[in-house]
C-alpha cells in the first residue's frame, strides 16, 4: 500500500488529551480505529480516479488524476531513470574527462529537479 491511515486514540484521553477518561467506553463503542483504518495502493487510486473522470466526474477529479499521474508517478519514475543515468555517468567517469570548453549533460542535476517536482515527500 502506498497510502495508509490509522488512528491512535490513546493520546486523546486525559491526562494528555482533552477527552475525559469517563467517556472512553462510549468513544470506543464507535470503533473509530477500525472504521478509519485503511490501506490504498497507487494502482487502485489511479483506477478509481480514472473511473470517476470517465463517468463525468467534476473538475477536482480531473485535476487529482492529472496531479497524481504526472507529479507522483511520472516524475518519480523519471527521477529514478535519471539516477540510473547519473550512476552510469559516474561509473564511466564522464566528469573527469570534462574540461571548460566541453559541456556535459548532468543527469544528477535533472534528477535533483525531478525530485523536487515529484510529490513523494
Amino acid at each position: 500500500p502506498c497510502m495508509a491511515l490509522s488512528v491512535n486514540m490513546e493520546p486523546l484521553y486525559e491526562p494528555n488529551g482533552p477527552i475525559p477518561l469517563s467517556m472512553k467506553d462510549m468513544i470506543e463503542s464507535f470503533h473509530l480505529e477500525e472504521i478509519s483504518k485503511t490501506n490504498v495502493s497507487m494502482w487502485a487510486c489511479i483506477i478509481e480516479l480514472a473511473s470517476r473522470v470517465a463517468q463525468g466526474g467534476g473538475p477536482n477529479d480531473c485535476i487529482a488524476l492529472g496531479l497524481y499521474v504526472v507529479f507522483v508517478i511520472a516524475f518519480t519514475a523519471l527521477d529514478m531513470f535519471f539516477l540510473v543515468i547519473a550512476a552510469l555517468q559516474q561509473r564511466l567517469r564522464v566528469w573527469e574527462e570534462a574540461n571548460d570548453s566541453m559541456r556535459y549533460f548532468s543527469a544528477l542535476a535533472v534528477s535533483h529537479v525531478l525530485k523536487k517536482l515529484s510529490m513523494m515527500d
